[in-house]
């Protein structure tokens, strides 16, 4: 059992608490009477929990079985009712989707993508790859149309529309697929940076704009939606019911206005993006018991010296959270994926309790790599938690 970690409000490290009963399990089949319980009045340290798999989450609920996803049940006991929202991330087309079966067997009236839909960029060692022939001839420019980590131990070269397109189109194929959009009411979604088409990309990606429609067109987005015409693809859904009972779910956009890393205070959403934000969040004081803000990065994890976090970006992920607590919005949960394993976090802010639930891969996780890569990752999130 680690430590507590305590600190500023909104700052590094968080402190950590559980203001509701909260139930969580590995994704791996594990039955709801054997999961571990967290009691209300025991605060448990950040991001120090085991699981390398996705988990399923349920929030004064019952929990769930199956791999790949995770869920929210998310009612109180004022509420009368109760809704089922599975999410989940980082998948590929062309592996193995049969958790579409666990997820559906779950009954969920709402499915979330949290990002990396598809996986478009292509990736090699040391150069990057030529461009896929719907390019067109575009001239190669770093940032723009291929990304190197580091000083280029890895490259990768950004999807052309053409390319993107095709993948979307095979993904929408999966039968399994095709049997959840059956099954489940409402399917919601945001992409990451392998589904716009570029690895860490931001508001330089070359087809930023061509991207964003193939988005929308998978999601099935209505011509009319102001998200074709938005300068980015975030999102409000309120559930049906009345006021004060309702779920909503707000869907952040990390990628289209996104500014370069190591821009001084730099930042994931934009203006327009943090004004609608703000005025949703007021809107559904009133009228929803649980606001749900899906985000493909994660928030309250610190910035490890790697990867993506809101952390690269100090500023901003402050300003997200004193955005969250100050809008007066009820019932705050985070969701978040990109990392290829299962975390759970919260952060205090005053008497406002904010918990964070990441769920990925879908088709891929640290645990494929075997004991050893899942044991580092464990040691690195130990190290940096």
């Amino acid at each position: 059992r680690a430590p507590v970690r305590s600190g500023r409000c909104c700052g590094f490290p968080s402190a950590m608490a559980a203001e509701t009963c909260a139930a969580v399990a590995v994704a791996s089949g594990q039955p709801p009477q054997r999961m571990a319980r967290v009691p209300t009045t025991r605060p448990v340290a950040p991001w120090r929990l085991p699981q390398l798999l996705p988990v399923f989450f349920c929030v004064r609920a019952a929990a769930s079985d199956g791999r790949a996803a995770g869920a929210v049940d998310a009612a109180q006991p004022s509420v009368g009712s109760s809704l089922r929202l599975a999410f989940g991330s980082c998948n590929r087309h062309d592996k193995d989707q049969s958790y579409w079966r666990d997820i559906v067997a779950r009954r969920p009236d709402i499915w979330v993508w949290g990002g990396d839909i598809v996986y478009a960029d292509r990736k090699r060692p040391v150069l990057p790859p030529a461009l896929d022939e719907g390019a067109g001839g575009e001239p190669h420019v770093r940032d723009s149309t291929y990304s190197c980590l580091g000083s280029g131990v890895v490259c990768f070269a950004a999807a052309s529309p053409q390319r993107i397109r095709s993948f979307y189109e095979l993904q929408k194929s999966v039968p399994e697929y095709q049997d959840m959009l059956r099954s489940v009411p409402k399917v919601l979604g945001i992409w990451d940076d392998h589904d716009m088409g570029l690895n860490d990309g931001d508001a330089r990606y070359r087809w930023r704009a061509e991207s964003k429609r193939m988005l929308l067109d998978f999601l099935d987005e209505p011509a009319n939606s102001p998200r074709r015409s938005q300068p980015g693809v975030w999102m409000s859904y309120m559930t049906p019911g009345p006021a004060g009972r309702r779920i909503a779910v707000h869907l952040l956009d990390v990628r289209h206005n996104k500014d370069p890393y190591g821009m001084p205070n730099g930042d994931f959403l934009g203006e327009a993006q943090w004004a609608w934000l703000n005025a949703t969040l007021r809107a559904a004081r009133d009228e929803a018991a649980v606001n749900v803000v899906v985000s493909g990065l994660q928030v309250l994890r610190p910035w490890p010296r790697g990867g993506e976090v809101w952390g690269r970006f100090p500023e901003a992920r402050r300003r997200l959270l004193e955005t969250l607590t100050s809008s007066g919005a009820r019932g705050l949960v985070l969701l978040s994926g990109d990392v290829h394993m299962a975390q759970l976090g919260a952060v205090r802010c005053g008497d406002t309790v904010i918990h964070e639930l990441t769920s990925s891969g879908l088709t891929h996780s640290v645990g494929d790599f075997g004991p050893a890569a899942a044991a580092v990752a464990g040691l690195l999130l130990w190290i940096f938690p």
